[in-house]
């Protein structure tokens, strides 16, 4: 087996034949091991290359969990709900909607002891991006490479 699929011949470049692989090879070739951003074995609660929506209603921990997935994938903690986190260089955390409540909660994460960790690999963006992601989603990978 190939590290990765090879795609089908390029007919003048065209799109669809860089991007349509003989069926099996696409799908046995990806290795297994290295799908879970959050997760254990076969058990992924988030896994690589794919969103990741976290819902419910005012209260009941969106924050806190979000903020415990940053702080496994930033190793300042071992695991998180039982599984293993994906290690990241660096995050970017936008607390777009009630990003004081989510001050507070990190207020309860963050000491002075883990600050320059936290300082190292996490950036908060205060409130809303300046832009919508639906009509110019070119602009986060360009915000992002002016914050990294």
């Amino acid at each position: 087996m190939a590290a990765d699929p090879t795609p089908l011949h390029s007919v003048d470049g065209l799109y669809a034949t860089r991007k349509v692989y003989p069926a099996g090879d696409w799908a046995l070739e990806e290795k297994q091991s290295t799908r879970a951003v959050i997760g254990r074995g076969n058990q992924i609660i988030w896994a690589k290359g794919e969103a990741f929506i976290l819902v419910g209603d005012t209260g009941h921990g969106k924050s806190t969990l979000a903020q415990n997935f940053v702080s496994a994938g930033v190793r300042l903690l071992h695991s998180i709900i039982g599984m293993e986190a994906m290690d990241f260089e660096r995050v970017l955390y936008i607390a777009a909607d009630r990003h004081s409540q989510i001050r507070y909660s990190l207020q309860r994460m963050v000491t002075e002891d883990t600050r320059a960790h936290w300082n190292k690999h996490v950036y908060i963006h205060d409130g809303p991006l300046d832009f919508t992601l639906n009509e110019k989603p070119d602009n986060l990978l360009k915000f992002m490479a002016i914050v990294a």
